[in-house]
């Protein structure tokens, strides 16, 4: 699997001399000079030592200096792997450039991925890096300085650590061009990634949801959000096209033009599966045959796209016959806009009809279903949704996955949801029986050593037919523990804890 947003710009088996091109590209300087300072720091690894120079795409930035946003993964290997033997990995910012990157979190992670798979570590640090020093201390790698001067050039921040490892194991799959290895809480563990029904097309098992986007999150956090995610593996994103209308100011489609310039400043669309929706954008309400011809193409326009890899009818549309809505879907295939159909907030009996009317008509079946489903509000999609999406395979891909925020723990009292954006939606749980779910969400997570918004993640992941949840995520701290759920496994004990916790939910409701 390749890392979305990341393009290998250069490096190989002891070439040294390319990698100091490269570095002179992006700093300047001599490369007479740029050699020597290369081979200094790889001071006696062996001359088949990888070094990768990368930089997020078509941004310019080489990945894990100063001016990057995220770092490079653990031990850098070229494509074609070598076997075990030493490797120079990547040189990074930790825990995170002012604010920016991954996070602690993540690093953790990935410095534990280095760790399992390593007989040996040592590290280079600057003195007096204290960041990349506390990082690093509780894994007992083996700690040097090194001078990581070049002449002529000054490094602000100064560059965080050279991380250098005898693997028992070649630290990629061969093939692999920049495998996201050790980007979850999970050891040992590679998401396994999820099918779209009937369509073939495979997405990470957890979507990242776009509604905070143009809302809670401004642009610049929203980039940030969408680079840790695909730089963590994950690939498919959802948004709608009357995200985020509610806001004063906004008049609509906020989260889609700035996932657009993200995409079209990054260079990775077709590293994306890109998910949104139509019916509640103020131009474009309802599902009447003209109102989605014109709404898709308005998202297309502000996804910077020629095709929405999944678009969903957001909400049945009563006034709309359902035959002119299902065609208007068809056409949209037909004429390449769209690659599949889904739906999100019908009920089973629509949805029945709305296969009934496609195989009638001989148009495309719909892959996928968006319902609201979670750990505290589960009854309606079980007795209802659940069995048609079975019949139909259609994968499952739940949206308010946590609760508006209520299953990561945070809201505990209503002091908690003062001046919380989603503060409203999350008091409903509020009650005996809610706080009762997020006792055992903590006690499992604790278990584990993740958060409770892992493990509500996890377990709706493993529900039947479920492809990927969706989560979002304000800022790039939020994101470790969504990510690190696809990968996590409760054990049979507590999945029947967390069932019996929120079986108790719905008998109260």
């Amino acid at each position: 699997m390749r890392a979305a947003g990341y393009r290998v710009r250069g490096g190989g088996v002891g070439d040294v001399e390319a990698c100091a091109r490269l570095t002179v590209e992006q700093w300047g300087g001599e490369p007479e000079d740029r050699a020597a300072a290369l081979r200094r720091l790889l001071g006696d690894v062996p001359a088949r030592a990888a070094f990768v120079v990368a930089e997020e795409a078509g941004s310019g930035a080489i990945v894990g200096f100063g001016k990057a946003r995220v770092f490079a993964p653990p031990l850098g290997a070229p494509a074609d792997c070598a076997p075990p033997g030493w490797y120079l990995g990547g040189v990074y910012v930790v825990p995170a450039h002012r604010g920016r990157g991954l996070g602690a979190a993540l690093v953790r992670a990935r410095l534990e991925r280095i760790a399992e798979r390593a007989d040996e570590v040592r590290y280079f640090t600057n003195a007096g890096n204290a960041a990349s020093l506390a990082a690093h201390a509780p894994f007992g790698f083996r700690e040097e300085t090194r001078d990581f001067s070049y002449p002529g050039v000054t490094f602000d921040p100064p560059p965080g650590i050279l991380l250098r490892a005898s693997l028992v194991a070649p630290a990629f799959p061969r093939g692999a061009d920049f495998a996201a290895h050790g980007s979850t809480y999970t050891k040992g563990r590679t998401p396994t990634m999820s099918t779209l029904g009937h369509s073939g097309i495979e997405v990470f098992p957890l979507a990242l949801g776009g509604n905070t986007f143009g809302w809670t999150s401004g642009e610049a956090e929203s980039r940030d959000v969408l680079d840790a995610f695909t730089a963590a593996g994950g690939n498919f994103v959802d948004t709608a096209d009357g995200y985020s209308a509610w806001v004063d100011g906004n008049s609509g489609g906020e989260s889609e033009t700035i996932i657009g310039r993200w995409l079209a400043d990054r260079g990775n669309r077709d590293d994306v599966v890109l998910a949104t929706k139509v019916s509640q954008h103020p131009d474009f309400r309802g599902l009447a045959a003209g109102t989605v011809a014109a709404a898709a193409d308005a998202s297309l326009k502000r996804l910077r796209t020629d095709r929405i890899d999944l678009y969903y009818a957001h909400f049945d549309d009563a006034d709309t016959p359902l035959e002119e809505t299902v065609g208007a879907f068809d056409a949209l295939v037909k004429a390449g806009k769209i690659r599949a159909v889904g739906v999100s907030n019908y009920t089973g009996e629509r949805i029945r009809e709305w296969f009934a009317i496609a195989r009638r008509e001989g148009y495309d079946l719909p892959v996928a279903v968006q319902p609201h489903y979670n750990l505290v509000h589960r009854a309606a999609y079980e007795r209802d949704i659940a069995p048609v999406a079975a019949a139909e395979d259609l994968a499952v891909v739940p949206y308010y996955a946590l609760a508006s925020g209520f299953l990561t723990g945070k809201y505990r009292t209503r002091a908690d949801l003062e001046g919380a954006a989603r503060g409203r939606a999350a008091a409903g749980y509020l009650n005996d029986a809610g706080l009762g779910v997020v006792q055992v969400l903590t006690e499992v997570a604790d278990a584990h050593g993740a958060a409770p918004a892992t493990v509500a993640l996890a377990w709706l992941r493993a529900r039947p037919g479920v492809a990927a949840p969706i989560a979002s995520a304000r800022t790039t701290d939020q994101l470790p523990a969504l990510v690190g759920s696809a990968t996590l496994e409760l054990t049979e004990a507590e999945t029947a804890a967390l069932d019996r916790a929120s079986y108790a939910v719905a008998a109260s409701d």
